[in-house]
């Protein structure tokens, strides 16, 4: 077997055990056998053989021993990205600091817990609230039709946007104080 059928071999298998998204073990075992493979099939000579098995063996070694990758090869490679990265800035330590994904994170984790979402009680309108939307939110609807935002105006038409604007409708999560509609 010459060396270019042998290294178009390595590829393949690498690329198959990589896309089966193989166990480290598996990948170690398949680099035994192409080994095997090269030497019987004439790729190469002992003496390169023995160097590339002295090479996977001390790969599989520190690369399939945990403690030892760790120590020998994920804390140091740690340390270098760490230092690649900018620093973290306030607005994304607030964010990291502000808590958890709460049910969200079960949600995108393809294992919702519908419990937990079902046990959280329903959230309760003030008056005022239900009165915003009975009175204001409800005139806007009527202001508005499907024809006139999507044909003519291709947008909101002007005299909904000035009442959004008079009655507060951005304002919503803005507070009192500011002139905004929240009162928590």
């Amino acid at each position: 077997m010459p060396l270019a059928v042998w290294i178009v071999a390595v590829v393949a298998v690498s690329l198959a055990l990589a896309y089966l998204n193989s166990s480290g073990w598996i990948w170690i075992a398949a680099g035994a056998v192409l080994l095997l493979a090269g030497l019987v099939g004439g790729a190469f000579p002992m003496d390169a053989f023995l160097v590339l098995a002295a090479i996977l063996a001390v790969c599989s070694v520190v690369l399939g021993v945990s403690p030892l990758r760790r120590l020998l090869v994920s804390r140091s490679l740690l340390a270098w990205y760490r230092g690649q990265l900018p620093a973290m800035s306030q607005t994304e330590q607030e964010a990291i600091d502000a808590g958890t994904v709460w049910w969200d994170g079960d949600l995108f984790s393809g294992r919702p817990d519908w419990g937990k979402l079902l046990a959280v009680p329903r959230p309760k309108l003030t008056p005022e609230e239900q009165s915003f939307l009975d009175g204001e939110t409800e005139q806007l609807c009527a202001m508005v039709n499907d024809w006139e935002t999507t044909q003519v105006y291709q947008d909101l038409p002007p005299h909904a946007w000035q009442f959004i604007k008079d009655k507060g409708f951005l304002g919503m999560i803005i507070p009192r104080k500011y002139g905004g509609k929240d009162s928590g």
